[in-house]
Parts: C-alpha cells; sequence; structure tokens
C-alpha cells in the first residue's frame, strides 16, 4: 500500500539496521559461536553452496534460463540450446586447461575470454544466433542516485512503520552475518587459514550501514567468490582490496566490452569454480568407505551421513536451516557415540582376587562365598546419555544374590550431574 520511493526509503532503512545487528555481533564477538561447528557440517555447507550455484548455472549454459534442471530434465530437453552448451563446454575447458597451464593469467579469465570469443566467432563467421549477454553498463548512473540521508526523505513515515525495517534488518543482518563467518570458517576448514569473523562482521556491517545511506544493496561474505579469489593464487587481505579496485577499473574503462560479455560464458565459469569448491576430502571418505578393509568405519560413516544431510537440507530449504539440521544430527550422534555402555567388565569375588596374601582358611571362604560380591568397572563418560545403560545393568545385579556391590570409577573420565543422581541412586538402592 506504500508508494515506491517510500517503500524504498523503508528498505534502505532496514539495510542500515541490517548494518547495526553485522556490526553488533562482531563488537559482542559473535563471531566465535563458528568454532563449534563440526568439521562435518562445515564441509556439508561448503558443498552445498558450490552445488546450489552448479544448479543455478546450469539452466542458463543450455539456454534455457526460465526453468529449473527438474523441469528441463523432466520435459525440456529437447528445447536445449546446444549453442549456448558449446558455449558453457568452451569455456570450462578453457578455464581447466589454464588452470593447469597458466599461472598469470587467471584462469577464469581465461576461460570467459575463450567462451566470448569463440561466441563472437560463431556469430559474425557461421551466423549463429545471439544469446543473452551482461547488458549496458552506465556507471554515470551512480552519481546520480538519491540518498537517505537528504532532507527530502520522510522520516515521520519511517517512525510510523518502524517494524518493517527493523523486521527486515534483524532478518538480513543475522543471514548476512551466518553467511560471513560461515565462510570465513570454511576457508579456514579449506586452506588452513585463521580468520577473524568478528572484524569481518563489524567491517561487513559498518560498509552495509553505508550502503543503506547511499541506496546500494547490502553484501557479506560469500564462499563463491572467496573460492575464485582463492583459486586463482590471492591468499592475503590485499587480494581482496585489488579485486574491488581491478572491477572498478573494469567497469570504468571497459563498460562496453565487459557488457558484451556472453551469459552463457560467465555461467560456464561459475560451473567450474562450483565443482572447485566441493569438499574434496569428503569425496574421498566416501571412496574410503567403499573399500572392504577401512579403519574407523563407524567414525566415517557418521562424518559422511552428517555432510551429506547438510547438503540434501541445503538443496531443499536453504543452507541456514543445513546448518541447523548438520548440527542436530551432528549432535544426535555425539550423544549416541559416547551414550555406549559405560560398563567396562563385571566380575564378582570368586573370578579375581586381590593381591592382599591371605590365609587358606580366607581363600577357601572366599572362592565358596565370591560370587556374593560383584565388582564394576566404569569408563569414559557418565552422563545423561549413558546414565541409564548403567543404572539398568546395576539394578539387575543387585536383584540377584549380591551382598557387596563395589564400583570402581578408576577408568571414568567425567561425570554430569545426572551421572551423579544415578550413583545416587544406586547408594539408596543397595542401602
Amino acid at each position: 500500500g506504500l508508494s515506491a520511493p517510500d517503500a524504498l526509503v523503508l528498505a534502505y532503512a532496514g539495510i542500515i539496521v541490517a548494518g547495526l545487528v553485522q556490526s553488533g555481533s562482531g563488537l559482542l564477538r559473535l563471531g566465535r559461536m563458528a568454532m563449534y561447528l563440526p568439521l562435518p557440517v562445515l564441509a556439508g555447507f561448503v558443498s552445498a553452496s558450490a552445488l546450489i550455484v552448479l544448479l543455478n548455472s546450469l539452466p542458463m549454459v543450455m539456454g534455457l534460463p526460465d526453468f529449473t534442471l527438474r523441469q528441463i530434465l523432466a520435459g525440456q530437453i529437447e528445447h536445449i540450446n546446444f549453442w549456448a552448451l558449446f558455449i558453457g563446454a568452451v569455456t570450462i575447458i578453457a578455464t581447466f586447461a589454464a588452470h593447469e597451464r597458466s599461472k598469470v593469467i587467471p584462469a577464469a579469465f581465461a576461460g570467459v575470454v575463450a567462451g566470448s570469443a569463440v561466441y563472437y566467432l560463431g556469430i559474425f563467421l557461421f551466423y549463429q544466433p545471439f544469446g543473452p549477454q551482461i547488458g549496458q553498463i552506465n556507471l554515470k548512473d551512480l552519481f546520480f542516485l538519491s540518498s537517505i540521508r537528504g532532507d527530502h526523505i520522510n522520516w515521520r513515515l519511517i517512525f510510523q512503520q518502524l517494524d518493517i525495517p527493523l523486521v527486515a534488518g534483524f532478518s538480513i543482518g543475522l543471514l548476512a552475518s551466518s553467511d560471513t563467518v560461515l565462510s570465513s570458517s570454511a576457508l579456514d576448514m579449506s586452506h588452513g587459514t585463521t580468520s577473524r569473523p568478528n572484524r569481518d562482521l563489524f567491517l561487513h556491517g559498518t560498509v552495509n550501514i553505508l550502503m543503506g545511506l547511499f541506496c546500494f544493496l547490502p553484501g557479506s561474505g560469500t564462499l563463491t567468490r572467496s573460492k575464485a579469489v582463492l583459486w586463482a593464487g590471492g591468499e592475503s587481505r590485499t587480494a581482496n582490496i585489488s579485486v574491488s579496485v581491478v572491477f572498478f577499473l573494469m567497469l570504468a574503462a571497459l563498460a562496453p566490452v565487459v557488457g558484451g560479455v556472453p551469459v552463457w560464458a560467465t555461467s560456464g565459469m561459475l560451473i567450474v569454480t562450483a565443482l572447485q569448491a566441493i569438499d574434496r576430502p569428503t569425496l574421498k571418505k566416501g571412496v574410503r568407505l567403499l573399500s572392504s578393509s577401512v579403519a574407523y568405519r563407524k567414525i566415517l560413516s557418521a562424518d559422511v551421513a552428517v555432510t551429506l544431510a547438510v547438503v540434501a537440507t541445503g538443496l531443499i530449504f536453504d543452507l541456514i536451516a543445513a546448518v541447523g539440521a548438520g548440527l542436530f544430527l551432528a549432535v544426535i550422534l555425539f550423544v549416541f557415540g559416547m551414550g555406549r555402555d559405560p560398563v567396562r567388565r563385571v566380575y564378582n569375588g570368586s573370578r579375581v582376587h586381590s593381591k592382599t596374601l591371605r590365609s587358606r582358611e580366607q581363600v577357601a571362604c572366599l572362592e565358596k562365598e565370591g560370587h556374593r560380591i560383584v565388582v564394576m568397572e566404569v569408563q569414559g563418560s557418565l552422563f545423561f546419555g549413558a546414565s541409564a545403560k548403567l543404572k539398568q545393568r546395576a539394578r539387575i545385579l543387585l536383584e540377584k544374590e549380591v551382598d557387596y556391590f563395589i564400583l570402581d570409577l578408576r577408568h571414568l573420565s567425567s561425570i554430569d550431574s545426572t551421572g551423579a543422581a544415578v550413583l545416587h541412586s544406586l547408594q539408596v538402592m543397595c542401602g
């Protein structure tokens, strides 16, 4: 029910709120929460991000951007544009070839140049049809954009409709913060680096506040673009600044050239980037599980299961839900793993004797009546996931002809309040 200018004002106010949420998250050091994400969850986040880019790029490479990949496979295969498919294939092959041979020219740049060259050669020499291009880029329009700082802004409207920018801003801020932190952690996992997510959150939030003031869209750390920079050899913060400067210079000096790049070629470049971003260690774990003799099969199976759950949830819903599903499954598997039987072994006095030197009569008595003494050795962690098994086995023993029940806790590594309550319960049962 609002006019377009008023709706845009509320949208940009929401972007400012999103920047405040991001900066506040950095100041509160909430980025450290990513340190507690299990490795399989991060691996699934990386692979899901890559597959989403891959699946979204394939329809464009096939020349059917208005359809999803599922719709194409279900009934649009005969409409595939093989000219578009050829341009995408040339870009993909050239990118991989340049990655193996060139250390000066970025492989993605070489692939796009090769795909664009073949595209224009096909048009002018072989009369192939035109395809979608990036389009006209007019930098002069940027200098005439209005800003939310001016006196012409209806501030009364913003305060009257404050719930709209607040809700939108918190949503955008939380999603952008999650994207930044998860991307930083995933890159650390892949390249062995150490990022500073709290600083990244604060800087991204500060810039997004400016984006809202000057009527631009918000941004966040994104795995795909970061992977492309790393794949090209940029591993320092200087590389990020260089990418921005080069991008601006390309738009300023080569806007007509950039605008004429075929989208089929850029989609092929995205496909290569996505393929390179898929987590390789997870693929290796899957291959190892297929072999007959593999060590720690249960652990590898659990890791692969968590990663696949994250990927599947990310493809069906979204990446934030995928991380939540992965954390939930990882916790469940942890509880089951730690909740294994805490009883190390059980023996009675007639089978195992102490090293104390006793008289012949005492030894004979122990041989005859030792079954009334039961020793239970407890191991590992006695917490809520394992306490029930200990209590169940102890109850069964106490219901038999047992007069002395001894708990050996030398091999117990930790205990929580539930475990302590179970020990108290056993004391009451024995009393």
